[in-house]
């Protein structure tokens, strides 16, 4: 017996999804000490003189006191939540020549299982 719930108009529409509801209560945790290791991580991030490698090293040397680190564990939960919602955390072999959105990666995958 097949279930028909609706659920080909949903899988049809493109989904809108957004970060604003996290985005706005880790503002609301920047407060303090807090603030200055957010702004810290920021600046790392958006340096585009330092390779990516350097970052992580970066990163890596200053994470030495996880409770004084809480700047740069919001600023990697926003953008890990962001790559989730645009898709781009799927590992593509190559990136450079898909142009396909989230639903149409989805749908690829589902074809392989």
């Amino acid at each position: 017996m097949a279930v028909n719930k609706g659920l080909k108009s949903l899988a049809g529409t493109t989904p809108n999804f957004s970060n604003q509801g996290l985005e706005n209560a880790v503002n609301e945790l920047k407060i303090g000490w807090v603030i200055k290791g957010s702004q810290l991580d920021t600046a790392i991030q958006d340096n585009v003189v330092l390779t990516t490698s350097q970052k992580n090293d970066l990163k890596s040397t200053i994470h030495n006191i996880q409770y004084l680190n809480l700047g740069r564990v919001f600023g990697d939960l926003v953008r890990h939540t962001n790559t989730i919602l645009d898709g781009t955390i799927v590992f593509l072999a190559n990136p450079d020549t898909y142009t396909g959105c989230q639903q149409e990666s989805l749908a690829e995958m589902s074809t392989i299982t």
